[in-house]
Order: structure tokens, then sequence, then C-alpha cells
């Protein structure tokens, strides 16, 4: 066995050699403790930093904001519509008695009995409602479309003639004959300057020519 003699301290306490080596033994275990634990630490760090996204949200639901109210906001409110709701139809109220389709200007002209006349737009999902006349005081006896499709005449048994455009759905003239009509038929044909009306009579034979 080796001999092994004393170490002085800096201290002045003496130490054998074996207790040296045992410190330094302990210290180098000390600092390879630490070692691990400073990588461990990194390795938590390092995934930490991996978490990368959207952050999850609360538990907590969130607090309701309060609802800021606008100035006069009763009178708004009593100023609403309180009764049931209605809804408005475009159909006639009386029976139908004339439909005609217009040439070229794609449009549905319906007649009824109580001499209401009706312009409806032909589009590509069906007919659109455009204009309504109360043209005459009764039935609606005749109508007639021009061979263009812009004039329609009808005739009614108030005695009375009304002739409209049909691309502004205005009326342009209406006509009270001497002798109470019974038929309306124009006679122009296309391309013509002045639409000609061609009207008969209830108690004649006679046909009477308007321009």
């Amino acid at each position: 066995m080796a001999d092994t003699a004393p170490v002085a301290s800096p201290q002045g306490t003496k130490r054998t050699r074996d207790q040296v080596d045992a410190e330094d033994a302990a210290h180098q275990n000390n600092n390879a403790t630490n070692n691990a634990t400073n990588d461990d630490a990194d390795d938590t760090s390092s995934d930490d930093d991996d978490d990368i996204g959207p952050a999850l949200p609360s538990a907590v639901a969130p607090k309701n904001k309060k609802r800021r109210k606008l100035p006069y906001e009763k009178l708004y409110v009593a100023a609403l519509p309180a009764s049931s709701r209605y809804s408005k139809s475009m159909m006639h109220k009386d029976q139908l008695c004339f439909n005609t389709f217009t040439p070229h200007t794609d449009f549905l002209i319906t007649t009824s009995i109580d001499g209401v006349v009706k312009f409806w737009k032909k589009v590509a999902d069906g007919i659109e409602f455009v204009k309504e006349f109360k043209a005459h005081e009764g039935e609606v006896k005749s109508v007639s479309v021009s061979a263009d499709g812009r004039s329609f005449a009808t005739a009614g048994a108030d005695s009375s003639v009304k002739i409209f455009d049909v691309i502004t759905f205005d009326l342009l003239a209406m006509l009270t004959p001497e002798l109470a009509p019974r038929s309306v038929c124009f006679v122009h044909g296309r391309g013509a300057s002045l639409p000609l009306l061609a009207v008969s009579h209830e108690a004649s034979p006679q046909i009477t020519i308007y321009d």
C-alpha cells in the first residue's frame, strides 16, 4: 500500500492524499450533475420554442360588452310599423278577357273584364310586372297590337278607344268615336312612320281609320 503523506491546506489544516482525491471526485460529480441539469433546461427551452401556432381559446367566457345606446332610440322604436305583414299581388282582380304577346318587343299585355290593362316584360325566368292602366270603365271588348310590336290599342264598353306605346308604357291617344266601337285592328306594316288603326262600329258597317 502506498504511503499517504498529509497535505497542508491553505487554511493550515492538514489533509491526507485520500481526502484530497475524494474531494476532487465529489467536485467532478457535482460539475457533471450541473451540466446535465443545464442540458435538460436547454432541451425544455427548445421544446417550448417548437410550439408554434395560434393560442388555444381561453376557457373563461369573455365579458359581454355593454350595448351602446343610440340617441332618440325610443323614438325610432316607436316609429316602427306595428301592423301585421302584408303583400301586394300584381294579378288581375277580375276575369281575363285578352292575353296579347307583342312581336319583336317581348311584352305580354293582359286585359280583364273590369277594364284593367297590365304590361308584363318577358325575362329569362318568366315575366315581370311593368305597369297597370285602368283603361276603360267596363269590359274591354277588343284589342290589337301593331306588326312592329310598338303600339297597342283597346276598345271598351265605355265607347272609347285607347292607344298605348308599348316601349314606354305610355297612353298615346284616347279616341271617342261617334258610334260605339266594336273592334280595333292596326293596318299599317312594319317601318311605317305613323300607325294606322281601323275601328269598326256596333250599329254601322262603317270602318274608320285613325292615324
